[in-house]
């Protein structure tokens, strides 16, 4: 694919809705680029960096590599319908990851986001287990937050590795395991 790079101010944009996109090689979304995927699937053996936005509105991540979100980069997870993240992807944040709307996030056969930027859930919605091969983990080192919505369920397995948990508002309900080395906050009445 390639980089995305642009001699304007302008954001370009890579629309994925049922196309399955391959990255054979390494590849990077610039700061003026934006992959928007409502479907479809993203494939390969490459890694991804974003230095832009990743807005994903459904659709599947899959192929044992990295989707890299750089200090700068931005990764939305919005909209109604599921997304799923399987086949031992890895999602290396160290940006800022966000977690909307009303569509829940499948993971699955080992997948994984390993957090040091900031993961913040803003929604209802669950993370699910997909239950198909290892179980999906959340590994943080960053901040978590939950600032928004009412409830949620995290069926990965949850491992604060020095992290800062942060829950603001209502509950977080972790059913998959893991471990904690990092504080929790909670909010009054949370």
């Amino acid at each position: 694919m390639g980089a995305f790079s642009g001699t304007t101010l302008a954001f370009q944009t890579l629309a994925i809705g049922s196309q399955t996109l391959t990255l054979d090689s390494e590849s990077a979304v610039t700061s003026s680029g934006i992959i928007a995927q409502a479907g479809g699937v993203v494939t390969g053996a490459g890694k991804l960096t974003v230095n832009g936005k990743y807005l994903w509105t459904g659709g599947t991540i899959t192929g044992a590599s990295t989707v890299s979100i750089t200090s700068a980069g931005l990764m939305e997870l919005s909209g109604s319908n599921a997304k799923y993240l399987k086949d031992g992807r890895v999602i290396a944040n160290e940006g800022t990851i966000t977690f909307d709307g009303s569509g829940d996030w499948e993971g699955s056969e080992g997948a994984k986001v390993n957090n040091q930027g900031t993961f913040d859930i803003k929604n209802q919605a669950t993370l699910k287990n997909g239950r198909n091969g290892q179980i999906p983990a959340i590994n943080i080192s960053g901040n978590f937050l939950k600032s928004d919505g009412v409830y949620n369920t995290i069926e990965w397995e949850f491992n604060n590795q020095g992290g800062a948990v942060a829950i603001a508002v209502q509950a977080l309900v972790f059913t998959g395991g893991g471990t904690s080395s990092g504080p929790f906050t909670c909010a009054s009445g949370t």
